[in-house]
């Protein structure tokens, strides 16, 4: 996922459903996930110099279709890979980690969706790591966290085309759907890369 050539992480639209239908997820996956792979991909064929700069870095590229593509490609990847079905409850150790930062499961759920539901137009919410300390918050398109410092553990896609053939105008729905489908094993995969 880190390095030129780019793929998309490998999801069956079926094990998503009912909370997420087959035919969001294909248009999700095959239409706007598939676009921002193909073109950041396009791009760097055209700057051949950029085919060995992680996509750490590209999400932060100068230019703005690089960026703009690369940050498309990049919170895809996290926000798909991050789900599973019916969801994968969080350890122990996790779950210590989040009662810590958020009070229970129930305080981070309704932070995270408070953050999410705040989100004016096309964005996301994200859990992420800074520091040891597990923090919530959003990025506006297809803007990214900070990765410098602040490492995404899981997204939730708040753009339009992730929700609305299924619930239409019902953000909140959408967002509750979302939750039981955490793959808490792979947010804590990725925690325990960088702290222990």
């Amino acid at each position: 996922m880190n390095t030129y050539p780019f793929s998309r992480v490998v999801l069956d639209y079926s094990d998503l459903s009912p909370e997420l239908s087959t035919f969001t997820l294909s248009f999700h996956y095959e239409g706007h996930y598939k676009k921002y792979t193909d073109e950041l991909n396009a791009l760097i064929e055209k700057n051949p110099q950029l085919k060995c700069v992680p996509l750490e870095k590209l999400i932060f590229s100068r230019n703005d279709d690089i960026r703009f593509n690369a940050g498309g490609f990049y919170n895809h990847g996290i926000y798909f890979s991050r789900m599973a079905k019916g969801g994968k409850k969080p350890s122990e150790h996790m779950e210590k980690r989040i009662s810590k930062a958020f009070g229970g499961m129930d305080g981070f759920y309704k932070q995270f969706k408070k953050a999410a539901m705040s989100i004016k137009g096309s964005g996301y919410a994200w859990l992420c790591c800074e520091n040891g300390t597990l923090k919530i918050g959003t990025t506006v398109n297809q803007n990214t966290p900070s990765v410098d410092r602040l490492i995404p553990l899981i997204c939730c896609d708040m753009w339009e085309h992730a929700y609305y053939l299924d619930y239409q105008n019902r953000k909140s729905e959408y967002i509750d759907a979302w939750f039981k489908l955490i793959d808490w094993e792979k947010a804590e995969d990725a925690l325990l890369k960088i702290v222990r």
